[in-house]
């Protein structure tokens, strides 16, 4: 009898078809990367906009400008998020459904916030924050 479990192999199928999609989108991403002439990109990475209820995957840019996101191209709420760090006036480190640590919460100086699911969630938090007090001077909340 061979050994290993049909839930182990499963899980290994799932690890390696999602490592190959991401790998594939990271690719196609590169191709149509934004333009950041005249500022600096400071942290880039994939993200989920929470949209209306809907998880948009795409990418997520810190510049020495702004925090700009841009939707995957097989999302159907395509779009892109363009916030100037003069214009943010809190970013938090939250958790997602009150129990995943990786939302980010970005709050504007309207009072309008939009939320993200990242990697390092409080790594960016912190970023957003130091940019957005290097735009002004006004210190952010993390």
């Amino acid at each position: 009898r061979m050994g290993g479990s049909p839930g182990a192999c499963a899980g290994l199928m799932f690890g390696l078809g999602t490592a190959a999609f991401q790998a594939v989108q990271s690719r196609r991403f590169q191709k149509n990367r934004p333009d950041f002439s005249g500022e600096q990109l400071l942290r880039g990475g994939p993200a989920n906009h929470i949209l209306r209820g809907e998880g948009v995957g795409g990418w997520l840019f810190l510049t020495s400008r702004r925090l700009l996101f841009r939707s995957h191209e097989i999302n159907l709420q395509r779009h892109e998020l363009d916030l100037p760090l003069a214009e943010i006036v809190e970013a938090s480190a939250v958790n997602t459904a009150w129990l995943i640590p990786n939302g980010l919460l970005v709050t504007t100086a309207s009072g309008t916030t939009e939320r993200f699911v990242v990697e390092q969630h409080k790594r960016w938090s912190t970023e957003i924050a130091r940019a957005a007090r290097g735009s002004d001077g006004a210190p952010v909340l993390h």
